[in-house]
């Protein structure tokens, strides 16, 4: 019986009637060891008789396999696979090792844990419980959060136990939290009194009352420790008692009184993750040793046995292995990876053979190996960082040793542990790499930098590493100096940037035109730079390669956007649509989000607003859960752009603010620049015209100072120009129209002659001259809608203003017509109100579909609107079916609909120009 935890039961309640009710949520109950949890979530257990349960343990001496918490706690479940979309059902499969191993992307894994914990609650209503979840391995941790925070419609609850303070963390951000504290007095004293024999001293309950400190473990093993003759008051009490936090000293106490042969079977079950009898059995077998000898355990409440051997607490876990000495717990583990050899488990008898081991031991090692490129094939890339940095600790060989530390550092940096990836790389340069394998190490240790914000550190290590390389490995040191034009692109040194690029092909001979990498940069930083015509040729030879090689997703992206910023709209599209669909195939999330992010700006460029709005939707979705600072700030800059030409005036403020505030923080000038346009936007949009000011000229600025000379990367000058003119501040306009000007003539970019013609419009006090611009900015081919309709505003209001009412109606009509059919609110009812002014009152048109609906409504419209079912839905946009179904429903009660293809010409969609 649960004692004094009404008000946490209470609690617990609330998360399991909301499931019973088709509502989900989680819960995470913390506290110090054995102040209850354990306790707390098996009442509850006890008393969710009508749902169904899951239920794992987080153990210590499983905590580097690779999602084997996640197996524990879906093993009940997995008959229900065939209910999930093929990508998440094959990617879970290969995670949980149910089958062959298959390139495993760990947010399909995330999704597939999702989907799987949905399908199970179809039929019933479902309890997760995951105790000593601080033990769990952390891809599994990542898989059940990730679960956790996504919960909508499904009818789950999910509750983890974390004790703390603990060495490992368990993190949870955005799930509520339960703090257990100690017992209150009454509480306590009963908890007590049910544990007293008979004819315990009122003097001495007292004493171990005050001693437990309200800790329910203490209150419930303190009395084990008396004698019968000290329980009554006739013997004194040993000073000090053991109080709370020694309680594992409780249950070693009980383990020195068991006979040598159940010690030496409780070691293996605490070594263990499975508690299963029959993989028990074989264990026990390797040892001379039965199942018999657990039974004095079972006397002394150590163990209960039936189809599993469970301890009576994670505690008693705990502390009979941490007091096993290296001789015990080496008897241990080789029985374990014995059995684990029979049972065909390589990767258990791996880590068992190396919690084993002490010193150097090549075999091992190479089996650790073999179990990285399991845990890397399933999706575990921090299970794989640890194996191969084990590995490398037991390798005899300096320069095999060094190498595996270089890998295990790339596993940890892709696992986003950057203080272990940063102190592996470190070692590692330090020992025996080749000039190669040398850069390489700096290049990732210069990542982490960058990652951290730290710019300067990052290029000494790139820009130092090349000049030491360059002499024996040129190719090794264009590696280098190509990384460090990144960096510096996103501090906006784009001089220096390009003569580093310059530098790097130059030291790369005669196969730089062959490497499509380096090929990227180098166009790139040129089309950058203003040098459009001297890219163009490289640009082009970077997309034929990349083209040919189905494993550069990103680089493919890469080689479209310098074709985009190029000006070559068209020719962007393929590779575009190339890298997208690569990306889906292969299941790479990461490289996914940054296509779909780029193609976005594509779709903007030309003109399909509402398609660019779908896309970087769903790159932020993938982006969100990567933990990747930069590329995520980046998506949401292009979110936040899109938002304020929608009129979605607070999430694109909320969006453009996260970004902005970032970039600050890391240092990230490009980043910066990217969001102040954003924001500067959306105040232009609003007509709050000194905060547009506000945010676009130190924008401009910056591009300016930086050496940035190509504006078609950062389509910004032009709203600081309008902000300027309508101020009245024509001559600070004037002098941003004179380097758009330029830019324009060295670049020779389609859009940036057309926008510097508009502008030279705007600042221009003559009315003819002013009117000749607009007409010539007007016959220049640009496919963005929008720009062409703000083309035809500005041209309208001026024809207006210099009394040709009839010609401004008809600009003004074609602009307004075309800021309406892309749902550009904002700049249509500028439009409308300058209409107005001319005598017209112009319709207005019914609100489009995507002013009525949240983001997520607006997102599963768009996709069920494009024919996919509901699970595809909920594939793509890591919900469960229940949830798409859920916000379905209200997505039709808004739009006033009641069917799919009602939603279909509801949705207000523009077909990319092929």
């Amino acid at each position: 019986m649960l004692i004094g935890r009404e008000r946490e039961s209470a609690r617990i309640e609330v998360v399991l009637e909301a499931a019973r009710n088709r509502r989900s949520g989680a819960l995470v109950v913390k506290g110090e060891a054995g102040i209850g949890k354990s306790a707390l979530l098996a009442a509850t257990v006890d008393r969710a008789g009508d749902m169904r349960i899951l239920r794992a343990l987080g153990v210590e001496s499983e905590v580097d396999i690779a999602f084997s918490g996640l197996h524990e706690l879906l093993r009940p479940a997995l008959a229900s696979l065939d209910a999930l979309a093929e990508s998440q059902a094959g990617a879970l499969r290969a995670a949980l090792a149910l089958g062959e191993d298959a390139g495993g992307d760990r947010l399909a894994v995330y999704g597939g844990t999702l989907s799987l914990l949905a399908a199970v609650a179809e039929e019933q209503p479902l309890l997760c419980v995951i105790d000593d979840a601080h033990w769990l391995d952390d891809e599994s941790a990542a898989a059940l959060t990730f679960a956790a925070r996504r919960l909508d419609a499904d009818g789950i609850a999910i509750l983890f136990g974390v004790r703390e303070p603990e060495l490992r963390s368990f993190s949870t951000p955005g799930l509520p939290e339960l703090k257990l504290g100690a017992l209150d007095s009454a509480a306590a004293r009963e908890l007590l009194a049910s544990r007293l024999p008979a004819g315990t001293s009122p003097l001495v309950a007292d004493q171990l009352a005050e001693v437990a400190l309200g800790n329910p473990l203490a209150l419930i093993e303190l009395p084990a420790q008396l004698t019968p003759a000290q329980l009554v008051g006739d013997e004194p009490l040993q000073e000090p008692l053991g109080a709370a936090p020694s309680m594992e000293s409780a249950f070693l106490g009980r383990l020195e009184r068991l006979p040598s042969r159940t010690r030496r079977a409780l070691r293996v079950v605490a070594a263990s993750d499975s508690g299963d009898v029959r993989g028990l059995s074989a264990v026990f077998e390797v040892l001379g040793l039965r199942l018999a000898d657990l039974r004095p355990a079972e006397a002394e409440g150590l163990v209960a046995i039936g189809s599993t051997v469970a301890f009576s607490h994670p505690l008693a876990r705990s502390a009979i292995y941490a007091a096993a000495g290296v001789r015990e717990r080496t008897e241990a583990h080789r029985a374990l990876a014995a059995a684990a050899e029979a049972a065909r488990e390589p990767d258990r008898r791996a880590w068992h053979l190396a919690a084993a081991t002490q010193g150097l031991d090549d075999d091992v090692a190479s089996a650790l190996v073999e179990t990285a490129a399991s845990a890397r094939r399933r999706g575990g890339v921090w299970s794989e960082a640890k194996a191969l940095e084990r590995a490398a600790r037991l390798t005899a060989d300096p320069r095999t040793r060094a190498r595996r530390l270089v890998q295990a550092g790339v596993a940890a940096y892709r696992a986003g542990r950057l203080d272990r990836a940063a102190a592996l790389l470190e070692e590692a340069v330090n020992g025996d790499l080749e000039p190669g394998e040398l850069a390489h190490a700096q290049a990732r240790r210069a990542h982490i930098h960058f990652d951290r914000g730290d710019y300067h550190s990052a290029l000494d290590l790139m820009v130092g590493g090349a000049g030491e390389l360059e002499a024996t490995d040129p190719r090794a040191a264009a590696i280098l100096l190509t990384e460090a034009v990144t960096v510096l692109q996103h501090l906006l040194e784009i001089d220096r940037a390009e003569a580093l690029a310059e530098r790097a092909w130059s030291l790369a001979g005669k196969g730089a035109f062959d490497d499509a990498e380096l090929c990227h940069v180098v166009s790139f930083q040129r089309v950058l730079a203003g040098r459009v015509a001297e890219a163009m040729p490289v640009a082009r030879r970077c997309a034929d390669l990349v083209e040919s090689e189905s494993e550069m997703e990103i680089v493919v992206a890469d080689a479209a956007s310098t074709l985009l910023y190029a000006g070559e709209t068209a020719s962007s599209r393929r590779l575009f649509e190339l890298a997208v669909t690569r990306s889906r195939a292969a299941g790479a999330a990461s490289d996914l989000g940054y296509a779909l992010h780029m193609a976005a700006q594509l779709e903007w460029y030309s003109g399909n607003l509402q398609r660019a709005y779908e896309q970087a939707l769903e790159s932020v979705q993938i982006v969100e859960a990567l933990d990747t600072a930069q590329i995520l700030d980046g998506c949401l800059e292009r979110l936040a752009t899109f938002e304020a030409v929608l009129g979605r005036e607070e999430d694109s403020r909320r969006h453009g603010t996260h970004a902005l505030e970032s970039a600050l923080r890391l240092g990230d000038r490009r980043n910066e620049v990217r969001a102040r346009a954003a924001l500067g936007l959306l105040a232009f949009a609003l007509g709050e015209l000194e905060s547009a000011v506000a945010q676009l000229a130190p924008a401009v600025a910056a591009l300016d100072r930086g050496g940035h000379r190509n504006p078609n990367q950062i389509r910004i000058a032009p709203d600081l120009v309008e902000a300027y003119v309508r101020l009245g501040e024509t001559a600070r306009a004037a002098e941003v129209v004179g380097t758009l000007e330029a830019h324009a003539a060295t670049t020779g970019i389609a859009w940036t002659r057309a926008a510097a013609l508009r502008c030279r419009g705007l600042v221009s006090d003559d009315d003819p001259a002013a009117l000749a611009l607009f007409e010539r900015a007007r016959e220049i081919e640009e496919p963005s809608v929008f720009e062409r309709a703000r083309t035809e505003l500005c041209y309208g209001e001026r024809l207006r203003r210099a009394g040709h009412r009839r010609d401004a109606r008809l600009s003004l009509g074609a602009a307004l017509e075309a800021f309406e059919a892309i749902g550009a609110a904002p700049f249509a009812e500028r439009a409308r109100n300058e209409l107005r002014a001319s005598g017209l009152r112009p319709r207005r048109r019914e609100p489009a579909a995507q002013d009525q609906l949240t983001l997520q409504e607006l997102q599963i419209a768009r996709l069920v609107a494009e024919g996919k079912t509901n699970r595809d839905v909920a594939a793509i946009l890591f919900v469960s079916p229940k949830t798409v179904e859920f916000h379905l429903t209200r997505v039709y009660r808004k739009l006033g609909i009641g069917s799919r293809t009602e939603l279909v010409r509801r949705m207000v969609t523009q077909q990319a120009p092929r």
